[in-house]
């Protein structure tokens, strides 16, 4: 019974192949166009959500106009948190940060690494699980750094990294680091005093 549907259909099919053939790409684009909704919206409601505070975490971006153009960007004024934080009592922390790739040194062993200067507060909004030292005090020293497990065993191999020094070589931001803290596998993330 099942063979002679199967046989009925692929007659039709082949009979009214112009038809067939709109049907087929219609069904397929159809639900290609689903999928992808489908995946941009679960990858939407899963940002942050690693977070504890994930429903309360917002990224602040700047929009700039230039004649038609329209360019959205990351990147606001280093004075845009602390007037967020003053004037925005809804705000609970605002917190700056500014990335970018660096050569990172040890002694003789030197990296390319990604860099985020950010404030302390940091590990107050965000959950970043240490394996070593304090993500409440990692951060407070001028010139302190909390570096990822992997960076750690690239430059200290099994040794505690806590209180070494580690050399960015950068124009900006460059200069010497005292790891005090050790994340789970994340970016590096120092404390400078420089507004970015």
């Amino acid at each position: 019974m099942a063979r002679n549907y199967f046989l009925t259909a692929i007659r039709n099919l082949l009979k009214h192949k112009g038809y067939a053939f709109i049907n087929i790409v219609g069904l397929a684009l159809g639900l290609t166009c689903t999928i992808l909704i489908l995946l941009f919206i679960r990858n939407e409601f899963s940002f942050d959500r690693h977070h504890s505070k994930g429903n309360r975490i917002h990224l602040v971006l700047r929009e700039s106009r230039l004649g038609d153009q329209i360019e959205v960007s990351t990147q606001t004024s280093g004075a845009l948190a602390p007037a967020m934080r003053n004037e925005i009592p809804e705000v609970e922390h605002a917190i700056r940060y500014y990335s970018k790739w660096i050569w990172i040194r040890h002694g003789d062993k030197g990296f390319n690494q990604s860099f985020l200067l950010a404030e302390p507060e940091i590990f107050e909004l965000l959950d970043i699980p240490f394996v070593l030292g304090n993500p409440e005090t990692a951060l407070q020293e001028h010139r302190s750094i909390a570096i990822g497990e992997p960076m750690a065993k690239r430059f200290f191999g099994d040794e505690s990294p806590i209180g070494k020094t580690i050399t960015a070589e950068d124009f900006e931001t460059g200069g010497d680091f005292t790891v005090t803290g050790v994340s789970q596998p994340y970016r590096a993330i120092p404390r400078s005093g420089s507004t970015h």
